[in-house]
């Protein structure tokens, strides 16, 4: 298979701080309750000054003045003012019963890596799992042979809570973006609200999708084609990356665009008449040098990369066809169509020179993904207070691409990325990425950060008034942004 096997996840994260408004706003159950935990476990730590959380918007992230951390007071569950203790323990103790059996299907998932559309294997065994917790499958969902969609109702009427859990690996390189843990932290996460819904006796429906090839084919763009997240309130997931242990990170991602060229030539002996040839290897490195120019002008929030393939090349063939596939990113979609422009004169520049025949195709384009400023800050709250974790929010964006751009445009949503210790120069779409993509910690911190989303999702679902100040905000933001690309721009 051939894709843009860079195109997605991010070699390293960018921070910076910026500002919020408040956002805080006043069948069978899977677990038996826990005892509370008591105020040692539920200690909360001061933020490191160097890390200290902000929104996306408006002044410094900072506490109500009712509960303001210190380092010298622990708080116990039933201080938090908006969720109850009784929700929180459930969900602890939900993902802990079923961390295990998750980071056996996480390996099980590492061991067998799938590209793109290929996920067989895995839409299989995460079918299965999600099933034996009482989910409603169906499988390869909407017409598309590895996506699927698990879902569970309690009662009538209640909001709708989506997650999404990836499944594809990398050519050649495995499961290098860790989306193993993206596909049984999703699993924690719906799970998680399941038992809360049950054990609590509150109306939701939670839906669980699959999503295929996000690192190449943009699965979530066609599933919202679809209609798959349509009846969502809103929508989240997790992402691993490098940063500070026992934190997350909350910022926009870029967009981009993949382009594919092909350079057309005529071949001839290289020593007997290369005056014969059009040489379409020279055009690709033409434009490929010309890129490399363009790249000193360029803004340094923009990126431009890619690369060459031929066919059946040998040294005393000058070479009558050549291949190039590049990927523009930067910020916003308009920088990126600014910035395709001038790539483009790139390439036609080349078949000028060399007298070759261009043809040039646009592919996917991943819009910029938003994070939702209220469900981020509360996001923010809950992992500082319940799961002694930092997060940082920053309006810098982040130097990767998700298909997830799109769903952010049309619902409220986050994806924050979980920080896990990496090692050095091992940060995503690496060999050593793939490894720390197995490790107990990695696992362990994910599912940290999926009770965190469980916790914030099941205050969407619990108290009304939280859910209208995220969708109003949503609609506000929407009013001044431009409106996202279709999937092929």
């Amino acid at each position: 298979m051939q894709g843009n096997n860079q195109s997605r996840c991010f070699p390293r994260l960018f921070t910076r701080k910026s500002k919020r408004n408040d956002s805080l706003a006043s069948t069978s159950t899977i677990v038996d309750e826990p005892e509370p935990l008591s105020p040692s476990d539920t200690f909360v730590e001061k933020h490191d000054q160097a890390l200290h959380s902000t929104c996306l918007c408006s002044g410094p992230w900072t506490y109500p003045s009712h509960e303001s951390p210190t380092k010298d007071r622990g708080y116990s569950l039933n201080e938090d003012p908006l969720l109850h203790p009784d929700i929180v323990n459930t969900i602890h103790a939900t993902i802990d019963q079923l961390s295990p059996s998750l980071r056996q299907l996480s390996i099980d998932i590492w061991d067998h890596p799938e590209h793109g559309f290929e996920e067989r294997y895995a839409h299989d065994v995460l079918t299965r799992y999600i099933a034996g917790q009482g989910f409603t499958v169906t499988k390869h969902y909407l017409g598309m042979d590895t996506a699927w969609r698990a879902e569970y109702s309690r009662g009538k009427g209640g909001r709708v809570i989506g997650v999404n859990s990836e499944m594809d690996a990398l050519p050649g390189l495995g499961h290098a973006c860790g989306h193993n843990l993206i596909a049984v932290s999703g699993i924690a996460v719906a799970v998680a609200l399941k038992a809360a819904i049950d054990k609590h006796n509150v109306s939701a429906r939670i839906i669980l999708l699959g999503t295929p090839a996000e690192e190449f084919g943009g699965g979530k763009i066609r599933l919202l084609e679809r209609g798959a997240y349509k009846e969502m309130d809103v929508c989240v997931m997790s992402h691993p990356g490098p940063g500070k242990p026992n934190g997350a990170q909350l910022q926009p991602w870029m967009a981009l665009q993949n382009i594919e060229i092909e350079f057309t030539g005529h071949s001839a002996h290289a020593a007997f008449a290369p005056w014969e040839a059009q040489n379409a290897l020279d055009a690709a490195f033409l434009a490929y040098s010309s890129i490399s120019v363009l790249r000193q002008q360029i803004k340094p929030t923009c990126r431009v990369h890619g690369i060459v393939t031929g066919r059946d090349w040998e040294p005393n063939v000058i070479p009558d066809y050549a291949k190039m596939r590049w990927i523009v990113r930067a910020p916003t979609f308009a920088e990126v169509e600014s910035l395709r422009a001038r790539v483009t004169a790139c390439f036609e520049a080349a078949a000028l020179a060399t007298g070759c025949k261009l043809d040039l195709k646009l592919g996917e384009a991943y819009h910029d993904v938003r994070q939702s400023p209220v469900l981020g800050d509360e996001f923010a709250r809950i992992l500082n207070r319940h799961l002694g974790m930092t997060t940082t929010i920053s309006d810098v964006t982040l130097g990767a691409s998700s298909d997830w751009g799109l769903v952010s445009y049309t619902i409220p949503s986050i994806q924050p990325v979980v920080n896990v210790q990496i090692q050095p120069n091992g940060g995503n779409h690496t060999p050593q990425f793939a490894e720390t993509a197995r490790t107990p910690e990695s696992h362990e911190a994910s599912m940290k950060v999926a009770k965190g989303l469980a916790m914030t999702a099941f205050r969407v679902i619990d108290d009304q008034a939280f859910f209208h100040q995220v969708k109003q905000r949503f609609e506000e933001d929407r009013k001044h942004l431009p409106q996202p690309p279709s999937r092929k721009t």
